[in-house]
């Protein structure tokens, strides 16, 4: 996991740097403090995003940027945020933490204390800005929250990822500190690497700190490619199984699902052979051009130049880095605008209810983030397994016998009951082929990940063996395993309360 820690001193300038860095260097969450925020809600971030923050003027937040990890918000503070990732390797606690400079911290230590206890053993991660100087991590001198944040890092069994020798996370024209912390769990301290602060321009006082945790790979979403459904099809209307099958018959229910089970077994390979990584999209900021990218590298020289400058010539060399600077923001500005008006007009020639129509009506499909839901007995999940089972209880309760009423019992007799009537006739190639040909074409694919489309290509390939498997199932009254299976996809609606 890539991860970035920024403090964005409540900056727009700073969050268009942000997602400048995030696709830069491959981010896959952030862990902010100080955010960016309109009407109480954090803005500037990919629709795509996962942004979760406190509903009210937001001091800290955390954003995912991909979704190759399962991500749970577990607390949702206005200066603490803290969520569950996990994957099939990665399971772990990550908190964004604000304590402001003039607030007790100690009532930030106290919340960030009972949270660690309560999901001990697992570990946890935190990237935050505490407004504490201690020399332990840098600096020249100790103050009395330095002292107290340091007392509760040693009691917690954490580490700071931060050293004496590492650069300020913290400078600006009145001077340098190094307030920005990452804390981890010692028990996770041997999966973070290549913790630094990087040397980039940022539009806020603070500058970014990157590390890497787990260097297992995460989950990777695939995708089968029309180039990839030929290959397949191609290799299908060569498999010597398919041309042989298509015309033996089926002599029993046994053999029926044996057949359907090679059959879904070939489809699977070749679906997992010829389907490709999805990758996330790199243009998230499409006024970003290579003029600008220069042009931050020079200003980024500039300010280097500037800083490592003797007392003597720092005022001249400062000048130089302001007035570039300067100019750089008023590019940035100018790239902004000719970007958003190339987009209107190209919008305006194309067809005018896409994007910004959605856009305008709130219809954009945004990542659905499953929160703790609120159970029957008023306590809540704790997980996002307990969330998703809840759900399901909710919306496809268990068949309980024992509660069935005496017309339901009936209905159930009714329906196990063979009718007294003539056995359909089997199907047609014709009807078959009607009814394949109709069907629609965008419709979600279910756990095999089999589209319409290529249900349609295979019939094509092997129309007399897709007919034998149907009127197999209609003789033996058989409904196969794999049609029972679904994937049941969550459509929150907004501003929903958290119970069911």
């Amino acid at each position: 996991l890539n991860i970035i820690q920024h403090n964005c001193n409540h900056s727009y300038t700073a969050t268009e740097h942000l997602r400048i860095n995030i696709q830069s260097h491959d981010i896959h969450i952030s862990l902010l403090q100080e955010p960016y925020y309109l009407k109480d809600k954090i803005i500037g971030f990919s629709i795509t995003d996962t942004i979760i923050q406190h509903h009210t003027k937001p001091r800290a937040a955390i954003i995912a940027h991909s979704k190759s990890f399962d991500i749970f918000p577990t607390y949702i503070s206005r200066d603490i945020i803290a969520v569950h990732i996990t994957t099939q390797t990665i399971n772990c606690y990550l908190f964004s933490v604000y304590a402001p400079p003039h607030d007790d911290i100690d009532i930030t230590i106290t919340n960030i204390r009972q949270l660690i206890s309560q999901y001990h053993p697992t570990p946890v991660l935190i990237g935050g800005d505490f407004n504490a100087k201690n020399i332990v991590w840098g600096g020249e001198r100790t103050d009395s929250r330095g002292s107290e944040l340091a007392l509760f890092i040693i009691s917690s069994d954490l580490y700071p990822l931060n050293s004496p020798t590492s650069p300020p996370a913290f400078q600006s024209s009145n001077g340098h500190s190094w307030i920005d912390l990452t804390l981890t769990s010692s028990t996770l301290l041997r999966e973070i690497t290549n913790w630094t602060v990087l040397d980039e321009l940022t539009g806020s006082d603070h500058r970014y700190i990157f590390f890497q945790a787990y260097k297992t790979n995460t989950t990777t979403r695939k995708k089968l490619t029309q180039a990839g459904q030929l290959k397949l099809l191609d290799t299908l209307s060569t498999d010597t199984w398919f041309i042989n099958t298509q015309t033996i018959p089926i002599t029993s229910r046994t053999h029926l699902a044996y057949i359907i089970n090679i059959f879904y077994t070939k489809i699977r390979t070749l679906y997992n052979k010829f389907c490709k990584a999805v990758q996330n999209s790199k243009n998230q900021t499409p006024w970003w051009n290579p003029q600008l990218d220069s042009e931050r590298k020079r200003v980024r020289a500039l300010r280097r130049r500037y800083q490592r400058a003797p007392p003597s010539l720092r005022h001249i060399y400062k000048e130089s880095y302001l007035a570039a600077q300067k100019e750089y923001k008023k590019n940035i500005k100018k790239a902004k605008t000719h970007s958003w008006q190339s987009f209107c007009n190209q919008v305006s020639r194309t067809n005018i209810f896409t994007l910004p129509y959605k856009l305008a009506l709130n219809k954009i499909k945004k990542p659905i983030l499953i929160p703790p839901i609120q159970k029957p007995d008023n306590t809540y999940t704790s997980s996002l397994q307990e969330s998703v089972e809840t759900i399901l209880q909710a919306q496809f309760p268990q068949d309980q016998p024992s509660e069935h009423t005496p017309e339901q019992v009936r209905i159930k007799h009714q329906t196990h009951t063979p009718p007294n009537t003539t056995n359909d006739v089997p199907f047609t190639l014709s009807e078959l082929t009607h009814t394949i040909q109709y069907i629609r074409t965008r419709i979600t694919p279910g756990t095999d990940n089999i589209t319409s489309s290529l249900v349609k290509n295979i019939f094509s390939i092997y129309p007399l063996l897709m007919l034998n498997i149907y009127n197999a199932c209609l003789t033996y009254s058989h409904y196969p395993q794999e049609w029972k299976e679904s994937r049941v996809i969550l459509l929150p609606k907004p501003n929903k309360p958290p119970h069911l």
